[in-house]
């Protein structure tokens, strides 16, 4: 009868005890993420309330200058010049000339024409003429400077609105993007404990020429090694 080595093959039956995997949890770290900033103009474009702003800005400073210069307009109408006498000026220098047409008249009546009165009287009516043009033209200037000097004073009101509207955005979007910062737990990493000293590896000696418990003696001695 043929003898049958029951040891021979792989030595894979032979299990030695190392007992159960370890299974290790490293400490969790926390990680901050900072919102990327879009820069100012990047905010302005995205917040309502500036682009709100922004927009009743515009429209009523195109409307401010078209009140501006209609009134200018019917102002500077108003005042006209010499040559208009239903102006302001012109009524001006039409009394002008009745001025000296009734002192020419009232000299010639007195027969005093040739006389030293007739050049003080001209010259008093030219004074006079001078003045009440010069008061015109200055009131009609003075208007249209205070029309430009509110204009302004909107124009920097609005530009003071709308530097407050920009901080105000920009200190909302970095209340509204804080750096967020959430715990990490890494993968959880299993250890195999070391095999017990005295028992054997068939991984490491797969022959099972080094192994020195009863099994290996077994198997060498049916293998005749």
């Amino acid at each position: 009868m043929a003898f049958t080595d029951p040891y021979a093959g792989s030595p894979s039956y032979i299990k030695p005890v190392t007992g159960d995997p370890t299974v290790t949890y490293p400490d969790p770290y926390a990680q901050t993420t900072t919102p990327q900033f879009p820069g100012i103009p990047g905010v302005l474009a995205m917040d309502p309330t500036y682009q709100q702003l922004l927009s009743f800005d515009k429209a009523a400073s195109a409307e401010d200058l078209a009140t501006a210069n209609r009134n200018m307009g019917q102002m500077r109408a108003y005042y006209g010049s010499d040559a208009d006498p239903l102006t302001v000026l012109g009524r001006i220098a039409d009394q002008y000339k009745q001025n000296l047409a009734s002192a020419g008249a009232t000299m010639a009546a007195r027969g005093m024409t040739s006389s030293g009165q007739t050049p003080f009287l001209h010259g008093r009516i030219d004074l006079s003429y001078q003045q009440q043009e010069f008061d015109a033209k200055f009131k009609l200037q003075q208007y249209i400077q205070g029309i430009h000097d509110s204009l302004r004073a909107a124009e920097r009101q609005r530009q003071l609105s709308e530097m407050g509207a920009q901080w105000n955005a920009v200190q909302a979007w970095i209340q509204n993007n804080p750096p967020v910062t959430v715990p990490v737990y890494p993968d959880p990493v299993t250890v195999q404990p070391p095999i017990p000293t005295g028992f054997y590896d068939p991984t490491a000696d797969p022959t099972g020429l080094n192994d020195p418990s009863v099994y290996g003696a077994a198997r060498r001695h049916g293998e005749g090694l």
